[in-house]
């Protein structure tokens, strides 16, 4: 028999749009609840608790592990004893060891995964980016995928997908190294000129980490990176005029992309 849940709280990381868009679905089809994004906003609160009988993390898959803000709050939520907890990686093409991590900090916690989902979606990877037919292939999957995952959830079904391998840590570890050292991602600017000063690098932002400034000589602010980046490139894809760069990664029409049913307004922490 199908359970129903009160009071249930879906907590999202997401930069380009598609693990939003993911737990809105979920949220509608498990009959309501809560949204909470995870943000610079949320994880500076003293605490962080959920009263929910049922709650699920949705996040991106980065650099075959969990984003550091995702990491940050399951390190730190108060959740109820009885409650059921359930997780879903959307990543573009591997999921890496992320669902066994998430088990590994719930357990010490004193809590239990009890079913953790992976769905391909287009990634935001410049470097490994999908073309348009394989967008719209893995995002026809997508909307067909998550009506499984909620009988699944509805069920109480103890299902665990993902197919971490040994190798996959240090294949994480690895692309982590070159984007670092090859790419220069940390590296983050707009390029004078093409940026327009719009400030939609600023406000799509999880992390606050962006703030528009206007510098000696400048008669209009610009963007300026701090030192708190989720390395989610939200900045580089949302970039109206793709102006934001990461150290040698800029987009172009081919590579750029956000979630077709995801605003920008509706991410960031604003």
């Amino acid at each position: 028999m199908d359970q129903v849940y009160d009071g249930m709280e879906l907590f999202v990381f997401s930069g380009t749009g598609n693990s939003l868009d993911m737990a809105r679905k979920l949220l509608n089809g498990l009959g309501g609840g809560r949204i909470r994004m995870i943000n610079t906003r949320l994880l500076e609160q003293e605490k962080i608790e959920s009263r929910a009988s049922l709650v699920g993390f949705v996040f991106p898959v980065y650099f075959l592990d969990l984003p550091a803000p995702v990491k940050a709050l399951l390190d730190r939520i108060e959740l109820i004893r009885e409650c059921r907890i359930f997780a879903l990686a959307t990543c573009g093409q591997l999921e890496g060891p992320v669902l066994e991590r998430v088990s590994e900090i719930l357990e010490k916690r004193g809590h239990t995964l009890e079913s953790g989902f992976v769905q391909y979606m287009p990634g935001n990877s410049i470097v490994f980016h999908d073309s348009d037919g394989q967008k719209e292939e893995k995002l026809r999957e997508a909307d067909g995928h998550v009506e499984g995952i909620i009988r699944s959830i509805r069920g109480g079904d103890a299902i665990h997908e993902g197919k971490s391998r040994r190798w996959h840590r240090a294949a994480g570890k690895l692309t982590r190294w070159s984007y670092d050292n090859l790419y220069k991602v940390g590296a983050k600017n707009a390029l004078p000129g093409e940026c327009t000063g719009c400030g939609l690098c600023a406000r799509v932002c999880p992390m606050e980490n962006i703030k528009m400034e206007t510098a000696a000589g400048e008669e209009a602010p610009s963007p300026r990176w701090k030192e708190n980046c989720a390395e989610c490139f939200a900045c580089i894809h949302w970039c109206p005029s793709r102006a934001v760069r990461a150290g040698r990664l800029r987009v172009d029409a081919g590579t750029r992309y956000t979630h077709p049913r995801v605003k920008a307004s509706q991410l960031g922490c604003s």
